[in-house]
């Protein structure tokens, strides 16, 4: 499990992760009465941060808690709290409670602040083993609340699904109610029908995933089209794929439902097309190229790319001959660091590519890779 980042945020103060204190009689502690987002951040840029705030205000607007930060006051203290633990790659995680007052009862204090908390952990991804190989998943009855709409720190359904996917030897549970496959205790959950993606419609039942959302964007430019309809438990079975998203986990293949093998076992086709759009969004993203997720890319385009891999004899001329299989390299454009008490190396390249399909090559060859470890 990851340990959090040394620098920590509470109630306005900058404070070291390991000293942070908050009075038992929170009401975060004593009845889950808060919410939470948590942020992708590549190379110190916090991804969809909009959205992310989106959903943060509406869901302390819908549990009736005072938003303690107008937007620019979110991003600031997000900022601040990102350069405190050193840029690069992490999530930010932010929880907002109702507040403590020195007292039990469940209906709203009159005088309490809201706690306002934030922590960064390290993050370089999701595994790439699970990138390259996919998960299994298992599917649980769905015995949350009533509002999975809401971000809400009320997770003790979620936690339980979760373990019990882990002690099946699964990744994630799949939440089912009325015979319907909704979401994942931690992600959302999509299908596939030939180069049709299907996901839930957003209501009380599901949370509306900000990583789904930009998979719904980036669609188009894959050439897959996309609709929200019911996904009985059945066509879950019969999908020809099946993908869960998430903030940390990005998109991912499902290769196993229930200890059945989906497909062929392997990530399909539609999610190599949806992962490279993906991957070349957060790339641009990094680059600080804007514009909308569902502008299709012109071809040939300029991508920056980021690799790491461990460090080992002829790992940079392998790295640089595998991406020059299927782009032009930029040779000026090659720079090389060791990080990691020098366990790893991290190439930057800029590399010109001709197609979507050389771009999903690209991606699919440096998953395959035993020399890399992580690929932006």
């Amino acid at each position: 499990m990851p340990t959090p980042l040394p620098v920590a945020h509470l109630n306005g103060s900058v404070v070291p992760a390991a000293e942070l204190r908050v009075s038992v009689f929170d009401r975060g502690f004593l009845f889950a009465d808060g919410v939470y987002e948590a942020i992708a951040v590549y190379e110190g840029r916090a991804f969809r941060l909009a959205e992310h705030l989106s959903r943060l205000a509406r869901s302390l607007r819908e549990m009736r808690i005072r938003d303690p930060h107008d937007p620019q006051g979110w991003r600031a203290l997000i900022e601040a709290l990102v350069a405190s633990n050193g840029g690069g790659s992490m999530t930010v995680y932010l929880q907002v409670t109702r507040g403590a007052e020195l007292a039990r009862d469940h209906a709203f204090p009159s005088g309490a602040a809201p706690t306002v908390f934030g922590c960064c952990f390290a993050w370089p991804g999701p595994p790439e083993a699970l990138v390259r190989n996919g998960v299994a998943v298992v599917t649980q009855p769905d015995e949350r609340w009533g509002r999975c709409d809401i971000k809400s720190t009320n997770l003790t359904a979620n936690v339980l699904a979760r373990q019990m996917a882990v002690d099946a030897g699964a990744s994630e549970a799949i939440l089912v109610r009325d015979d319907h496959a909704l979401e994942c205790s931690s992600s959302s959950l999509m299908i596939v029908e030939g180069t049709t993606v299907i996901t839930p419609p957003d209501g009380p039942q599901i949370l509306a995933g900000t990583t789904r959302n930009l998979l719904r964007e980036l669609a188009p430019g894959a050439e897959l089209s996309w609709s929200a309809e019911p996904i009985p438990v059945a066509r879950l079975r019969a999908a020809d794929e099946i993908w869960i998203a998430s903030t940390t986990r990005e998109v991912l293949a499902v290769t196993r439902l229930d200890g059945a093998v989906v497909g062929n076992g392997r990530p399909g086709p539609m999610w190599q097309r949806m992962h490279a759009a993906l991957r070349a969004h957060v790339t641009r993203f990094v680059a600080g190229v804007t514009g909308s997720a569902a502008a299709i890319i012109q071809y040939p385009v300029v991508l920056p790319l980021k690799i790491i891999g461990q460090a080992a004899p002829g790992l940079r001329e392998r790295v640089l001959a595998l991406v020059a299989a299927h782009a032009t390299i930029e040779t000026e454009s090659v720079r090389e660091r060791q990080s990691g008490g020098a366990r790893y190396l991290s190439l930057t390249v800029n590399a010109k590519i001709e197609s979507r399909e050389a771009l999903e090559a690209l991606y699919a060859a440096l998953r395959a890779s035993d020399d890399v470890v992580w690929a932006l």
